[in-house]
């Protein structure tokens, strides 16, 4: 099983080295961290699933489901919402394997309490493991190689000392609105976001700062 992606390191005069834990005169220590999360990203893959049995959309995964082993459309959303909040709240970035692999997050929450919800949710965790854990992860890898680098040269331009960690949490599509439960630390990234494009959240921190 591939390990949790975590970079951390800093930035000096705009070059990037082993991270140190103070800060030298003419110097910005920076801490940023690309996080790709099994527990995040299955919570995506799920909210996909039914999105697609519920006819609103045709979004990766597309299986062959069972209405019945899911709960009503609010409770989804409800309940999605309150397991995002709990990874985000967790020391996820450094515990996501484990929690993953001990189920420590409510997703059978989402599924019906009968023998169609557990079928849904074995096939759903069956093939996110086959996808995510080779192809998915690299592919997510890929994205934080891209911004990690640019947020440190960002972060050093404005010379803006950060008490805490950033992390970069990179998720493969979207969520619901209601889920994106930003902080200070925490900005999630779609493998559609780019740099360049000039339009997320963590781009429009730095125009601010």
């Amino acid at each position: 099983m591939i390990p949790l992606a975590y970079k951390i390191g800093i930035v000096s005069n705009a070059e990037v080295s082993v991270p140190q834990h103070h800060t030298e005169r003419g110097n910005i220590v920076i801490n940023v961290g690309d996080v790709i999360s099994y527990n995040f990203n299955f919570l995506i893959y799920i909210h996909n699933a039914y999105t697609n049995l519920e006819n609103e959309g045709d979004k990766f995964p597309y299986l062959p489901l069972e209405r019945e082993g899911f709960i009503d459309r609010k409770s989804f959303l409800e309940k999605g919402k309150e397991i995002w909040g709990e990874c985000l709240r967790s020391d996820i970035q450094e515990e996501d394997i484990q929690y993953w692999l001990a189920e420590k997050f409510d997703f059978r929450g989402l599924f019906s309490k009968n023998d169609y919800g557990e079928r849904n949710y074995r096939l759903l965790r069956k093939t996110f493991n086959c996808w995510f854990g080779e192809i998915g992860y690299r592919s997510l890898e890929l994205q934080g190689e891209v911004w990690v680098p640019y947020v440190y040269e960002k972060l050093a331009e404005n010379n803006k000392k950060y008490d805490g960690d950033i992390f970069l949490e990179i998720i493969f599509d979207e969520v619901p609105k209601e889920w994106k439960i930003y902080s200070d630390q925490h900005y999630f990234i779609t493998i559609h976001d780019h740099p360049m494009n000039g339009s997320h959240i963590l781009l429009d921190k730095f125009k601010n700062d």
